[in-house]
């Protein structure tokens, strides 16, 4: 089963996004990590900034598992596409395998990474 985990907007204007949620949300963060990322927590829905430009200007402090894929991981590049691909919606599962083949089969995927 799949449930809900958060959802990532990725800006480049991390201090100004956390400026404007503050204030639109009327709370504080509910966790912080240095500039990289903030997240609210709002009745159950987590919602995240993502700050674009952190892995590009402090690589030394990112650590990545995996094999890398530009399209979901090159934050510098998704912040400076035209409006698309700047929202990350991140969802839970205990069965990743079973969930990955599940939505192949499904045929409702695109661009899946190799597990």
């Amino acid at each position: 089963m799949i449930t809900f985990g958060t959802v990532y907007i990725i800006t480049q204007n991390f201090e100004g996004a956390l400026k404007f949620y503050k204030k639109l949300l009327k709370r504080d963060v509910t966790a912080q990590n240095k500039t990289r990322f903030a997240c609210f927590q709002i009745d159950g829905l987590g919602l995240s900034i993502m700050n674009g430009k952190f892995d590009a200007m402090h690589p030394d402090e990112v650590i990545r598992k995996g094999e890398e894929y530009a399209l979901y991981d090159d934050m510098e590049q998704i912040i400076h596409n035209s409006n698309s691909g700047k929202i990350v919606i991140n969802l839970c599962t205990d069965d990743l395998k079973k969930e990955y083949n599940r939505i192949k089969d499904l045929r409702i995927g695109t661009d899946l990474t190799d597990m």
